[in-house]
């Protein structure tokens, strides 16, 4: 009719182990959840450590094209660029690397050339000088960092082509 006491003891037993395994899986629930937080938060730091680079990258060919300052003749300097979009304290600090990779003269046959690039005799002066530039973008408050490459092809002379690449 009643319950005698070993059953009420079994009963305590099973609620308890149920109640174990509920926190366990509410412990496992919130492990996983913050997991994920931090890999997307980790991913979105790489993006924008590459969006960084691709954007100092812009401006320095922007600045070599309007300001004259090549960066095959001077490695550029250190940017510090802002992702946040309201112009205020730097997010990374972007360095760069830079390489000819090669140079070969102008087809005159298929590329349109400025007068610059004939000599008298009709003697071709200028090549094509394939460089690659490299960026660092690096941020000091998280440790994201990101390595951006382009390649740039430009016209240039047969002295900076053949100084530029150290033939």
């Amino acid at each position: 009719m009643g319950y005698d006491a070993a059953q009420r003891g079994n009963t305590l037993i099973v609620a308890l182990i149920m109640l174990a395994l509920m926190t366990l899986v509410a412990v496992t629930s919130l492990t996983l959840s913050t997991t994920n937080v931090r890999v997307v938060g980790n991913m979105q730091f790489q993006e924008e450590a590459t969006a960084a680079a691709q954007q100092a990258i812009e401006n320095v060919i922007t600045k070599s094209y309007f300001d004259n300052v090549k960066f095959t003749d001077v490695v550029p300097g250190p940017q510090n660029i802002s992702m946040s979009g309201e112009g205020g304290d730097a997010d990374y600090t972007v360095t760069f690397a830079r390489q000819c990779v090669t140079y070969v003269p102008v087809d005159p046959l298929v590329d349109e050339l400025p007068e610059d690039c004939y000599a008298s005799g009709g003697a071709m002066l200028c090549y094509w000088g394939v460089w690659e530039i490299a960026a660092t973008a690096t941020d000091d408050r998280t440790g994201a960092s990101a390595i951006v490459r382009q390649g740039i092809r430009i016209l240039t002379g047969q002295s900076a082509a053949l100084a530029g690449c150290g033939v």
